[in-house]
């Protein structure tokens, strides 16, 4: 058996006696839209202590005997569930640090005084550098 037909077989039960979803929700203390998720099968509602105890008054209510209902209930639990592969999450993301600021330019002062101490430099400072203009 199933939960879809455990369901169906609720469903039958109560359309059977004449009653309305509402009035066999009422009749057992529960809100009709948990009556409507045990007629299609699904028993997720709840932690399985309510949804066991709602079943055992709603088999009463419908004249079923609650201990065949609540058994077909129980081997449904045990019975083996179709298992998924396992949902995998994706890489993460690679954080990437920004890059480090540029080096400020060197300051006027730094220049001249590498041109200076350059020895490079020094040793030809005494060529004259000559623009010709005209």
């Amino acid at each position: 058996m199933t939960h879809q037909e455990l369901g169906q077989q609720l469903k039958i039960a109560r359309e059977q006696l004449g009653f309305e979803i509402k009035e066999s929700a009422a009749s057992i203390k529960i809100d009709a839209k948990f009556v409507e998720k045990m007629e299609i099968g699904d028993f997720t509602f709840l932690p399985d202590v309510y949804v066991r105890s709602f079943l055992k008054e709603y088999a009463i209510v419908l004249h079923l005997d609650p201990d065949e209902v609540l058994e077909a209930y129980k081997g449904l639990r045990k019975a083996p569930e179709v298992k998924h592969p396992p949902v995998q999450a994706p890489p993460p993301t690679p954080v990437h640090a920004p890059p480090p600021p540029p080096p400020p330019p060197p300051s006027r002062r730094r220049l001249t005084n590498h041109i200076l101490m350059n020895p490079w430099t020094q040793s030809h400072s005494n060529h004259k550098l000559t623009c010709n203009r005209n």
